[in-house]
């Protein structure tokens, strides 16, 4: 599963790693049955990520989501 997110921007992507992500219900679930991946696009100076990081998530994005479609407007 593949989780494209906005960790220091995105109100919704904030709120599903709070209410979701971050419940011991949800890891143990995902522990026995997914293999997460977490594909963050932080825009805060102090967050960034390594250069090679976010050009593997970069790389995601180009594959999973060439449109851009992820990032909707008026949702950040």
């Amino acid at each position: 599963m593949i989780k494209f997110s906005g960790s220091d921007w995105c109100g919704p992507c904030i709120l599903f790693k709070k209410t979701i992500f971050d419940t011991p219900e949800f890891q143990s679930f995902a522990d026995k049955n997914l293999v997460l991946l977490i594909a963050d696009f932080p825009r805060q100076k102090k967050n960034q990520l390594p250069k090679e990081q976010q050009e593997l998530n970069d790389k995601l994005a180009e594959t999973y989501d060439p449109e851009g479609s992820f990032s909707l407007p008026g949702i950040d």
